[in-house]
């Protein structure tokens, strides 16, 4: 992302999903005008499909899933993502094949499920090795640079061997004869005898509406055999409920299995309300999961004549990771990084930006944050124990806090003006955060650094000019803050005391550097330099004084937020990538032995890294 976009960017995507959501409601209502009204004609017959989940509270951390063995689908397309759209199906795969032999078909909406033999495994599996997928290159030629904002295909097989392919409209014509082949295979594929896929959990979305909202609507009243709208979302403070067991059937059966809105009558009161069936890869924290790489492991069934199934990996969730649970087959690059602890990133790749934790070399991805708004600038507590984050889920951005595992989420500020940028002193008692005046009276500036204790008192206001002061980095011994102030000229790194006195320039560089990161030691300071012509950057390193500054990289694009690996001798960062539509997240040794080691693909915006202390 070009620098000067990146603060008008956080504030535009808040703004998006708030038209977003009336937007889609217009549209919605056309949609579903008669669906509730109707008994839709099934097409395969119904009967109960998957053995029932245990019952669990939402938003634990552990739960059942499968191993996903192979899948097929679509995702991404569209600059403005509605908040709901991952209830409504958006990014859910055309085809799931799971390693015990479950597929789900996704087809208009509706979700059907079947169970696979080992000897359709085989055949399956067979067909695509026979094809030469995992062995051609991905495409013959050199196709043209993808448009942004492309829907885009993914071919995943897991095992050995794996492979991921993605490509759009643009680049599937030059998709290779192997590719291609296994592309029709999939998108045809059906065995077994389909029936509706009904779980035992599903996520629902409900929202109240005002009488004046729901004119125009079709309204159905909610079932009398149903616990009340009332009962099923107890708790107002989200509009998203888990529902489980009976209940979770005879929802989907209301729902006529379709992924929809409807507008239902309940006790007098009317609501907007999709429900969302789970699916076995799925957890209540993370849905509509988009893969950025291929893993490897054993097949799970051994396709001799006859085949018979071998046991199946089943995957665990951090921080253990027991044996034989299967994870990528690391290159020599992200071998080195194994065991440098962990690194929190901001994704959009479940449509909206949300906070992700993934093992130093890539692996182990977990998603922390899930409530269909827009969560942003993750920041380790000294001990590793809480993040400070930003979200607009209340409305503006606000500062939050949470447990490293992504519970017990509390907000910390309450204000009509923006918050952004937070960043613990070495005690882990206090914040330094940047905030945005909203309002139009006793506005001094546009962005300001304050810094208050960790409970959200004591504040005070450690910058006031006319200038734009924003992304703080506090010292690792507390003395002082490194920050960026930007001019209509462009931006430099300066130095303050935590008295916000003896502002001090970084270096002899005047505007064209941003985004300060101190080393552990605190002996050094990583920062972005960037070009204003070209809008191209990299990361930079220098002596805290900002003398002997020396590039790391020269990627030709542009870079963004360095963070420091705890023995200080990796950088990672994000780079807009330019083979691919997105952002990766990237990491390089401080001694410059080798060239930057890819750590997430790009295909979606992995951005803001921060290196777990």
């Amino acid at each position: 992302m070009r620098l000067k976009w990146i603060l008008p960017f956080f504030l535009f995507w808040g703004l998006t999903f708030l038209t977003a959501c009336q937007a889609k409601d217009s549209n919605a209502s056309v949609e579903t005008s008669t669906a509730a009204s109707r008994t839709l004609e099934p097409l395969y017959t119904l009967i109960p499909t998957t053995t029932a989940f245990p019952t669990v509270t939402p938003f634990v951390q552990v739960e059942p899933v499968k191993q996903v063995l192979l899948q097929y689908g679509y995702f991404g397309g569209s600059e403005t993502v509605n908040i709901t759209d991952a209830f409504l199906g958006r990014d859910v795969p055309s085809l799931i094949i799971y390693n015990d032999g479950q597929a789900i078909y996704y087809r208009d909406r509706m979700l059907y499920t079947s169970n696979l033999t080992a000897a359709d495994m085989c055949a399956l599996l067979n067909k695509v090795q026979i094809s030469g997928y995992f062995d051609v290159p991905e495409y013959t030629g050199v196709p043209p640079v993808s448009a942004d904002l492309v829907q885009s295909t993914i071919i995943q097989v897991n095992g050995k061997p794996a492979r991921a392919v993605f490509f759009d409209r643009t680049t599937q014509a030059y998709l290779s004869t192997a590719v291609l082949e296994t592309l029709h295979t999939l998108q045809a594929y059906q065995a077994g005898q389909p029936v509706f896929y009904e779980p035992q959990r599903l996520l629902m979305w409900i929202e109240p509406l005002l009488p004046a909202d729901a004119n125009g609507k079709t309204l159905v009243e909610w079932p009398a055999t149903l616990p009340t709208i009332s009962q099923i979302w107890s708790d107002r403070s989200t509009n998203r409920v888990m529902v489980e067991g009976k209940t979770s059937v005879a929802v989907l059966q209301f729902f006529n299995h379709r992924l929809q809105t409807l507008y239902v009558r309940s006790q007098g009161e009317v609501y907007r309300v999709i429900a969302r069936p789970l699916l076995p890869h799925e957890t209540s924290k993370q849905i509509s999961i988009i893969p950025d790489q291929a893993v490897e492991f054993d097949w799970p069934v051994s396709c001799g004549k006859p085949a018979v199934y071998l046991p199946s990996h089943t995957p665990t969730p951090l921080p253990a990771l027991p044996q034989g649970t299967p994870t990528a087959t690391l290159s020599a690059g992200r071998a080195s990084l194994s065991g440098r602890g962990r690194l929190l990133f901001t994704s959009d790749r479940s449509g909206n930006r949300q906070i992700y934790m993934m093992n130093s070399d890539g692996t182990r991805v977990e998603r922390l944050t899930n409530n269909l708004y827009n969560d942003l600038a993750p920041a380790w507590s000294p001990d590793g124990q809480k993040i400070a984050f930003i979200s607009n889920r209340d409305g503006n951005d606000e500062i939050y806090i949470m447990n490293a595992d992504g519970s017990n989420q509390q907000r910390l500020t309450h204000t009509v003006d923006d918050e952004g940028s937070p960043n613990w002193s070495p005690d882990g008692k206090h914040l330094v955060f940047t905030r945005r005046c909203n309002t139009l009276e006793n506005c001094t500036s546009q962005q300001d650094l304050y810094i208050f204790d960790i409970d959200g008192k004591n504040l005070y206001r450690l910058t006031n000019s006319l200038l734009n002061e924003f992304l703080p980095a506090w010292s690792p011994d507390g003395s002082r803050v490194a920050y960026v102030m930007g001019d209509p000229n462009g931006s430099s790194i300066y130095l303050i005391n935590i008295k916000g006195e003896d502002r001090k320039l970084f270096g002899n560089q005047v505007m064209n550097a941003s985004m300060p990161a101190w080393s552990p030691d605190g002996s050094h300071i990583a920062y972005v330099e960037w070009d204003p012509k070209t809008y191209q950057s990299d990361v930079y390193v220098a002596l805290a004084d900002g003398s002997q500054a020396r590039r790391l990289t020269y990627e030709k694009t542009s870079v963004s937020q360095p963070t420091w690996s705890p023995d200080g001798l990796f950088i990672a960062f994000s780079l807009r990538q330019r083979d691919n539509p997105g952002e990766a997240i990237m990491a390089v040794p401080l001694d410059a032995s080798r060239g930057p080691i890819t750590l997430t693909a790009g295909i979606q915006n992995d951005t803001q890294p921060v290196w777990a202390p």
